[in-house]
């Protein structure tokens, strides 16, 4: 499990990458997700069959430089989708989502937890921090299989640091400086994505499991 994730593929990343900047990822102003709930001094829990940290996602897609890909976060029975299309025209091919998690004092905990059902493309989960250089950004790859219901477990090993869509020598995720995350779906693939999200939470070292982090549960 963990990834690393690519550059956007067919792509000028360093572009993507300034494009990101200019359209406010880096500095969002909106309420936060989900506002006070769902957050707790030392833990994150946003359940979204339960409507917490559903607020504050703001969509960012490659119509910024020019392409075509659309993407919505939205709230359907018991979860959120973040779906639209991913188009390669005009230079494009990435879409995304981002919320801001205002909280600190996840020292203590080992990583996220996400309980997902996608369509058997990648995505990746990203992570921004109040402390990096020259707006760093970490993040980890997921691929889960189509129409399932699983788990997925990314420890804070799994995030690596990127700059302009390349891996760079930066010290290692504080998980205590954590001030936003996101989606990113850009696999090089052109077409509809689905990605459902039951809940999000972070989890402590003894309810990480061991392998590769992706569980399908018995129903």
């Amino acid at each position: 499990m963990g990834r690393e994730p690519v550059g956007i593929r067919g792509m000028d990343t360093r572009l993507v990458q300034r494009i990101l900047i200019g359209a406010g990822w880096f500095f969002l102003t909106s309420a936060g997700v989900g506002s006070e709930a769902g957050r707790a001094a030392g833990k994150v829990d946003l359940d979204f069959s339960e409507g917490v940290g559903v607020a504050g996602w703001t969509p960012l897609n490659d119509t910024v430089m020019g392409g075509q890909s659309t993407s919505q976060f939205e709230p359907i029975e018991g979860a959120m989708r973040f779906s639209g299309s991913l188009s390669q025209d005009n230079r494009g091919g990435f879409a995304s989502v981002r919320g801001e998690l205002p909280l600190s004092g996840l020292g203590e905990t080992e990583g996220f937890e996400l309980r997902i059902r996608g369509d058997g493309r990648e995505y990746s989960l990203m992570i921004w921090t109040d402390d990096t250089v020259d707006r760093v950004y970490y993040g980890a790859s997921f691929a889960p299989e189509a129409g399932v219901w699983q788990t997925v477990s990314l420890r804070w090993s799994d995030f690596k640091p990127y700059f302009r869509g390349f891996w760079v020598a930066q010290k290692d995720l504080d998980p205590n400086r954590i001030i936003s995350i996101g989606l990113m779906i850009s696999d090089g693939k052109a077409g509809p994505f689905a990605l459902e999200i039951e809940w999000l939470r972070s989890i402590t070292r003894e309810q990480m499991p061991s392998g590769d982090g992706l569980r399908t549960p018995v129903t």
